[in-house]
């Protein structure tokens, strides 16, 4: 398997005051032996997925990067990227070209309760991928966490709950003309997760935009 060779061409511009910042932008990029994974029927009980690159992956698409701050109070951050994309699996034996439109998106949302206390939502929307013998289905999720100051600073307690709404999911569909398959990977329930930080010394200082961190694997 041969490394990625990614080339890209980006343009865009900022906009931005006391209270809001605005980055829209339109890019080019052409990915050289981009891996990806091809499923192969072995016997009737067994298939073998390697991983193999792709001849070419190109994108052109547009973003916007989005940024709010509301005092002391709220910090959000969301972004959106749509592009058309096109791969070229003729090197692994599949038609010479695959194309359609994408989409992907996402948002985080910091409040800050008290002066001690941060809330955080934070969710992710990804739309249909092209892969050589199929796609990779749409998938989103929604992530909730919190964050409470004690002892001056000194303790912190940290809760958050990975997937809230049950909907984050990995299904890839493989139609060629020796397997129609359609395989869903999702947690049996969700993730909950409780720390605590205990600061020796002076603590170390938080930032109103400092983000939890989710289990988002599946």
């Amino acid at each position: 398997m041969r490394p990625e060779f990614i080339h890209s061409v980006e343009f865009g511009c900022k906009f931005q005051n006391d209270e809001i910042s605005v980055l829209p932008g339109i890019y080019y990029r052409n990915t050289r032996n981009r891996v990806t994974s091809i499923t192969q029927v072995i016997n009737d009980s067994t298939l073998l997925t390697t991983k193999e690159n792709l001849s070419t992956d190109q994108s052109t698409g547009v973003e916007f990067l989005v940024s709010v701050t509301v005092g002391d109070l709220l910090t959000a951050h969301a972004n959106a990227n749509a592009y058309y994309n096109q791969i070229d699996a003729s090197n692994l034996g599949y038609s010479s070209t695959k194309s359609t439109w994408a989409s992907s998106g996402a948002f985080t949302c910091n409040i800050n309760v008290t002066r001690s206390t941060m809330l955080q939502v934070n969710s992710n929307f990804t739309s249909s991928r092209l892969t050589p013998q199929g796609e990779n289905r749409p998938s989103y999720g929604v992530n909730l966490g919190l964050r409470q100051e004690l002892l001056s600073n000194k303790l912190s307690l940290v809760a958050t709950v990975a997937d809230l709404f049950k909907t984050q999911k990995r299904e890839l569909e493989l139609n060629t003309p020796l397997l129609n398959q359609n395989v869903i990977n999702r947690r049996d329930s969700r993730i909950i997760y409780f720390g605590l930080t205990y600061h020796f010394g002076a603590p170390a200082k938080k930032s109103k935009e400092e983000s939890l961190h989710y289990d988002d694997s599946l």
